[in-house]
């Protein structure tokens, strides 16, 4: 058993667990009375509302006015308020107090004599022997607390019936996802084991003392299966159809002599599973073969015992291919690679039956093939412009494989190569409205990740990838260029 084989075994163990757990939650929550039923809903809702308490009313000004109090007796005292007094009041002379009236007895009505009782009425008790009971939770709570408490109860309680069979849709999808074959029928199998399942938990409340089968929930589960299941499939469609292999032809007149050459592009495959893309390449039959670069990592490039070296001996065996090394190669995945490419490599690569281009180039049929290695280092990256500017001189027919498309604009479109093929961009990652949206080496909504440019510049979205990021609306792709001559061309 392969690997792969081994956690997909171990994903569907545990998405068959994970199924029957929620079955066994949906059934116990079914079986319970219908007064158990309402307080756990009821404990489910409160624990809710005072996490996220609802905004407390806004007092009016007028509702902060206060009102004046009425005077207090207290033993035969009256305490009245006082009251402003009159300007008129205030120059009389009759009612002016002379220094004996200040001394008079109603002082001493305010003696501490006078206002020991209350003190004796607030002298400590015994405690009572019995314990108060504790407030219950619902006393705790303000009014505003337990009107949203009422408010929100019956839709809490739908979006939970909708949940719990949502979750079991979905289990349910991806559990029937670890095989391959038609996705519409595991769409449908998931929705109905769902109906089915909503079905008999309705069916089995009758048998419980206060609950009854009710058609409401039935539709409520099955609306929360339907809404789960429709976007998993939705995102699961996205991925399969990114993740497909396509076959992209072009045909450019580039040619300046009378012929006609099929060229296979492959680039960025990454050490990915390539059973496809050489079953695709062997019913192709190309006249040639090119791999423009990120096709191992730098860590795997001395190990023979690789996939990569079992790619590249079905590759030479197909047709003559030609190698240049790209990024991956030159440094590995973000930049840590630590093997130096050396003449030693070169031909344990070679000895599979490829041709390794490493800033080098050779003459086929009186075409110039030219590798141009990735100059990315960790603190620049361009490339080496000898190679470059020798093999722009030369005097035969001239097809570059130059692993980055940013090289084109400052080094390459100036001069007069015939033809420029490119990778490493992956198509922008994601695609929309036929524009990437993030490639390596150019940022965000890049110019240069797919098609052709100029009629001599092309440029392959890649077989692979080596991030977790999927691709979206991206799918993989060998690139087939039909080279005619310059006055014979025909567009596919």
């Amino acid at each position: 058993m392969t690997k792969k084989q081994k956690r997909m075994l171990f994903l569907r163990i545990l998405l068959g667990i994970l199924i029957v757990c929620n079955v066994m939650i949906i059934f116990s929550l079914s079986s319970q009375n219908a007064d158990k039923s309402s307080a756990l809903s009821e404990k489910v809702v409160t624990v809710l509302v005072k996490l996220f308490p609802p905004k407390p009313a806004e007092t009016t000004p007028e509702a902060s006015i206060t009102t004046p109090q009425a005077p207090e007796e207290t033993e035969g005292v009256t305490t009245v308020p006082d009251e402003e007094t009159t300007p008129e009041e205030e120059t009389t002379p009759e009612e002016e107090t002379t220094p004996e009236e200040e001394t008079t007895p109603e002082v001493e009505e305010t003696t501490p004599e006078e206002v020991t009782p209350p003190i004796e009425e607030t002298k400590p008790q015994k405690p009572d022997s019995t314990k108060p009971e504790p407030p219950k939770p619902e006393n705790q709570l303000t009014k505003e607390q337990l009107d949203w408490i009422e408010t929100m109860h019956s839709p809490i309680r739908n979006l939970a019936h909708s949940l719990e069979f949502g979750a079991l849709a979905t289990l349910c999808l991806l559990f029937l996802l670890t095989w391959s074959g038609p996705i519409w029928w595991r769409y449908f199998a998931s929705l109905t084991g769902a109906f089915l399942c909503a079905v008999v938990d309705e069916w089995s409340q009758t048998f419980v003392d206060g609950r009854a089968t009710e058609i409401s929930d039935i539709h409520l589960d099955c609306k929360g299966a339907f809404v789960a299941c429709t976007v998993v499939m939705l995102i699961a469609m996205v991925i399969r159809h990114s993740r497909r292999l396509v076959v992209t032809r072009y045909s450019i007149a580039a040619l300046s002599f009378e012929k006609t050459l099929d060229i296979a592009i492959v680039t960025d495959l990454h050490g990915r599973a390539h059973e496809v893309l050489v079953k695709r390449l062997r019913k192709v039959s190309p006249d040639m073969i090119l791999l423009v670069g990120d096709i191992m990592e730098n860590n795997r490039l001395a190990n023979e015992s690789n996939s990569e070296y079992a790619f590249l001996r079905q590759c030479a065996a197909i047709a003559p291919t030609y190698y240049s090394f790209g990024n991956h190669e030159v440094v590995g995945a973000h930049k840590k690679g630590k093997l130096k490419i050396t003449k030693e490599i070169c031909k344990q690569i070679e000895a599979t039956g490829v041709t390794v281009l490493h800033n080098s180039s050779v003459v086929v049929d009186g075409i110039r093939i030219c590798g141009l290695t990735s100059g990315l280092t960790k603190t620049e990256n361009r490339p080496n412009k000898l190679i470059l500017g020798a093999f722009a001189k030369a005097p035969e027919y001239r097809i570059l494989l130059c692993h980055h498309p940013e090289y084109y604009e400052p080094y390459i479109r100036s001069t007069n190569i015939d033809l420029t093929i490119s990778g490493h961009a992956h198509g922008g990652q994601w695609r929309f409205f036929g524009r990437g949206v993030y490639a390596p080496g150019q940022g965000f909504f890049p110019k240069y990740t797919s098609g052709v440019i100029d009629k001599r510049f092309v440029i392959s979205r890649g077989v692979g990838g080596h991030t977790l990021i999927p691709r979206i609306a991206n799918p993989r792709e060998l690139v087939i260029l039909h080279c005619v001559t310059r006055n014979t061309n025909k567009q596919n």
